[in-house]
Parts: C-alpha cells; structure tokens; sequence
C-alpha cells in the first residue's frame, strides 16, 4: 500500500474513532445513555474504523500506526473537548499533551 493511500486510510480511520467518541460523549448526556442512537451509531464507527486498521496492519508495523494515530487522535479530541464540550484545560493539561506530543515526535524520528 503506498503511504499516501495510508495516510488517507489512517486519516480516515481518525475520523471515524472520533465521530464514535463525539457521539458517546454526546449520548452520556442522553437520558437512554447506552441505549439512545447515538451510542449505537458510534459502535457502527468504530466497527467501521477496525476495518480501516485491518488493512492498514496488513501492510504497515503496528508502531508506525499507532504512533500517526495517537498523534492525530490526541490533537482532535483534545480540540473537541475544549471547543465542543467546553472542557477546560489548566497548565498541567497543557503540558501533558505536549508531553505526549513530544514522545510521539520521538518515536517518529527514531
């Protein structure tokens, strides 16, 4: 698989990991909780995301996919957490994602 094909996959991948999360975030505010829509949609997204994993492993190391991935998930769900939901993020927030950030830029470079 070529890497530009991948990163559209592990872009797309992302996308649907953090759709799912949006989703059960926004159904733990719903009176049916587990059983309202949108949880049950966002399993549908994550059954959907471990197709995109099983084809992105057959052609790549594991490290090489979850590091792209955490690194993109962190950003995204960081955002939408403060953007979104309206989540704060004091100093040691902040410094712990960039923290993670950090390690991540570490094993991509290794």
């Amino acid at each position: 698989m070529l890497l530009t094909n991948s990163l559209v996959l592990l872009s797309i991948v992302t996308a649907l990991t953090i759709g799912g999360d949006y989703l059960i975030k926004s159904a733990t505010v719903h009176t049916a909780g587990m059983g309202s829509g949108l949880f049950l949609i966002a399993v549908g997204l994550y059954a959907l995301s471990a197709i995109g994993w099983y084809f992105l492993m057959r052609h790549h190391p594991l490290t090489w996919i979850a590091v792209t991935y955490s690194g993109a998930t962190l950003i995204m769900l960081t955002l939408l957490g403060v953007v979104v939901f309206g989540e704060q993020m004091g100093r040691r927030d902040i410094a712990a994602v960039a923290m993670a950030l950090g390690a991540i830029l570490l094993v991509e470079t290794s």
